[in-house]
C-alpha cells in the first residue's frame, strides 16, 4: 500500500476538501465520482478485477484461481475443460475432473 491508498483513505474520511487536482466532495457532502474514480483508479480499478478464471461446460463451471495460473506460468486463453479433463494448449498433461 502506498501513498494513493492512504489518499483513498484520507478522502474517505473526509479529510481532504480541496486539492490542485480538483475538490472531491459536492455542497451536499457527498463525494464527486468522476474526480475520485480519476484521481485513485490504480487503487479502485483493481479491486473489480476477478481473481480467477471460469472454465465452462454445458451448465458447469469450474473456477481457477488466477495466482495458480501465474505460478505455473500459464496463460488463460491457453487452458480449457472439455467436461472431463482440465488441459492446456501446447502440453499433454492434463486433470481428470
Amino acid at each position: 500500500r502506498g501513498r494513493s491508498h492512504n489518499k483513498l483513505l484520507a478522502a474517505k474520511r473526509g479529510h481532504f476538501k480541496n486539492t490542485k487536482r480538483g475538490i472531491f466532495k459536492t455542497q451536499k457532502g457527498t463525494f464527486k465520482r468522476k474526480i475520485i474514480i480519476k484521481n485513485f483508479d490504480e487503487i479502485i480499478y483493481p479491486m473489480y478485477q476477478k481473481n480467477y478464471v471460469t472454465l465452462s461446460y454445458k451448465e458447469y463451471q469450474i473456477h481457477i484461481p488466477n495466482w495458480l495460473l501465474r505460478e505455473k506460468g500459464i496463460s488463460k486463453n491457453d487452458i480449457y475443460w472439455d467436461g472431463a479433463y482440465i488441459s492446456i494448449r501446447n502440453n499433454s498433461n492434463s486433470i481428470y475432473i
